[in-house]
């Protein structure tokens, strides 16, 4: 009795790798196209960096703050407590830097475009405004208007 396999691949065609100008193109293409692993670091990196990102971010909510209070104070005839926007102002730079975490924006990834990282900024920074908005008018924040949150 003569046993064959079924699924044997009798007389399946070798293919050759193409040779002239077509070969010199695919290693050209394999050789030196720059790649992600490839790509060499420069500079410092890591959570050092990640962490100076985080206290700009920071900065730069408390100095718009500072201007914001400096602006009520000018604008209204009764300047504003210091000690209504001071818990405000830290709450809100602690609200962008967790809205920044869980969008990983702390992280460079050389895979990430300008735009989609503009709107995953533009996507914390409203949610941590939402938050912030929430929380001002639910406790009930005596002095915060609605214009300086904005």
């Amino acid at each position: 009795m003569d046993v064959t396999p079924q699924n044997s691949a009798v007389g399946a065609p070798v293919v050759e790798p193409p040779t002239g100008p077509a070969a010199a193109l695919d290693a050209l293409l394999a050789d030196q196209t720059p790649r992600h692993s490839r790509l060499k670091v420069s500079g410092p990196h890591g959570r050092p960096v990640q962490v100076a990102y985080a206290v700009i971010d920071c900065a730069m909510v408390g100095l718009v703050g500072a201007l914001v209070f400096y602006s009520q104070s000018v604008i209204a005839l009764e300047p504003p407590a210091l000690g209504t926007y001071v818990p405000v102002i830290f709450a809100y730079a602690v609200l962008v830097v967790l809205s920044c975490t869980s969008q990983d924006l702390y992280r460079t990834p050389r895979d990430r475009g300008a735009l989609e990282e503009t709107l995953m900024v533009l996507k914390a920074v409203s949610l941590a405004t939402a938050v912030l908005v929430l929380f001002v008018f639910a406790f009930g924040a005596q002095g915060i208007t609605r214009l300086s949150v904005l």
